[in-house]
């Protein structure tokens, strides 16, 4: 009897890859090694159209797995989809629901929960299915990554497997996960879900946080706990906008109680939550209305990701706008920025106030408790660059936006200002800060995880694994 055997090199061989999130094509032999990524609040995105072997396949059937100790273990990871004008496909949408007056007028009275219907479909799926499309989004996180593996179709029952490589831009290190397509029956998904989110209650939970939001004033962020420890009561937002009307005063100043609205719609993964709320101003006692605004919030397991949105249309001219959180016990009773410990303390230690990432934009405030520190940071969009202005600032809350100081004093809320020029570009602006959450007082360098999620993102790589041929045995007489 004589077999033949399966040639390993040639089962290696060069392989067309995509890089992320780049259009360039690149060839290049698959890597080895163990797991040197150790970056754990990043998440990994990729766009569907960077995996075209996956295009058209049935979501039900993708599965993640990372190598660990050479076990293919589940990982947790969700597909995100958007529709065919690239709107994201809600898991629940809110919609309006409608009461009769006695004149047997029709009005707007309360917005509902819906789990299917409009904003809940991806019209680009066949009939009752949810398959792959160029604009969906896989994501998973970067602390599931795992080991790269030589033989990663010991994964049992797979038609296809995607080998995705993770690099740190800066530092080179690696991790790996490789993404499987069952044909027939999946292998259980992964059991671990970082996200969790109360239609009722509007609760958005992690393992590690928990907060509420407010039904009719969606910029209200309450009751934000680390294991079940209040470290923030409320976000407060101070804001003033300069009007293009004949008006004796065109400076309105406005709060967060200004801010209306309600939520649209949300997707809830193991991964990450978007929540979407539609907000608008109204400026002394709704003599002035404001557009209104989308605003998608993404939240993560250790952070979010939390926009400000601006509308710079007639008749608002400028914009300055105060974001804050208290600062004093408790909870929180230190406060760093930059390489800068709080003023109050730093005066003895002769320090100052430079914020060692000015070169990009980017300043950020770390407040300290023994139970739990955040860490924020605000960055500019590139369009409204030369056109607004960022900073942090500390502040006593009866302060205008306008005369906030930076400067050493007896402050009670530290946070950031973000104000925009009369030659501001008209339109609407979304302008995103970064929120790190941990259960552990500051240590320095913390701050560069948060840094690292605005400037200096992951890149991926994806590697078609050609299947493996089984060997054919010949028998001689």
């Amino acid at each position: 009897m004589c077999i033949k055997t399966f040639n390993l090199a040639r089962f290696w061989a060069v392989t067309l890859m995509l890089a992320i999130p780049c259009s360039q094509v690149t060839l290049a032999q698959p890597a080895s090694g163990e797991k040197t990524l150790h970056r754990t609040v990043d998440p990994v995105i990729l766009a569907g159209e960077n995996l075209p072997d996956l295009m058209g396949i049935d979501i039900e059937r993708i599965r993640v797995f990372a190598f660990r100790k050479g076990k293919a273990v589940p990982v947790p990871f969700q597909i995100d989809q958007r529709d065919s004008t690239g709107d994201w496909v809600w898991d629940v949408s809110y919609r309006e629901q409608f009461d009769f007056d006695e004149e047997g007028l029709n009005s707007p009275n309360t917005r509902k929960p819906a789990s299917h219907g409009r904003g809940t479909v991806d019209d680009q799926d066949p009939w009752g299915k949810a398959v792959l499309d160029g604009n969906d989004v896989l994501v998973l996180m970067a602390q599931d990554l795992g080991d790269h593996s030589e033989r990663p179709y010991g994964i049992a029952n797979t038609a296809l497997i995607l080998e995705l490589g993770i690099s740190d831009t800066v530092s080179a290190k690696r991790g790996w996960a490789y993404v499987a397509y069952f044909k027939g029956t999946p292998l259980p998904l992964s059991r671990t879900r970082y996200m969790h989110y109360s239609t009722e209650q509007q609760t958005v939970q992690s393992p590690l946080y928990k907060f509420n939001v407010a039904d009719d004033h969606p910029a209200l962020i309450t009751d934000l706990r680390v294991n079940d420890h209040l470290i923030v009561d409320r976000i407060k937002v101070k804001g003033e906008v300069t009007l293009s009307l004949p008006l004796p005063t065109r400076q309105i100043e406005f709060g967060e109680e200004d801010i209306h609205g309600y939520t649209q719609g949300y997707l809830e993964g193991p991964v990450r939550i978007i929540k979407r709320n539609i907000a608008h101003l109204s400026l002394s006692g709704g003599l002035v209305t404001t557009r209104e605004l989308r605003c998608d919030n993404f939240y993560y397991a250790r952070h979010a990701e939390i926009p400000v949105c601006l509308s710079i249309r007639f008749p608002v001219k400028e914009v300055s706008m105060m974001l804050t959180t208290d600062y004093h016990e408790p909870p929180f009773h230190r406060l760093f920025m930059g390489e800068a410990k709080d003023p109050m303390h730093a005066r003895d230690e002769g320090r100052s106030l430079r914020p060692r990432m000015h070169q990009l934009g980017t300043e950020w405030i770390a407040l300290d408790s023994h139970e739990a520190s955040l860490v924020s940071l605000v960055a500019l969009p590139d369009k409204l660059e030369g056109y607004a202005r960022t900073r942090p600032c500390l502040c006593r809350g009866r302060l205008k936006p306008g005369r906030t100081r930076t400067s050493p004093g007896e402050q009670t809320e530290a946070g950031f200002l973000i104000t925009t020029s009369a030659e501001c570009p008209k339109g609407e602006h979304t302008v995103y800060g970064s929120y790190l959450i941990s259960d552990q007082p500051y240590d320095p360098g913390d701050e560069d995880a948060a840094l690292n999620l605005q400037h200096n993102k992951l890149t991926t790589q994806v590697l078609r694994i050609p299947p493996i041929r089984q060997p054919e045995a010949d028998q001689r007489e």
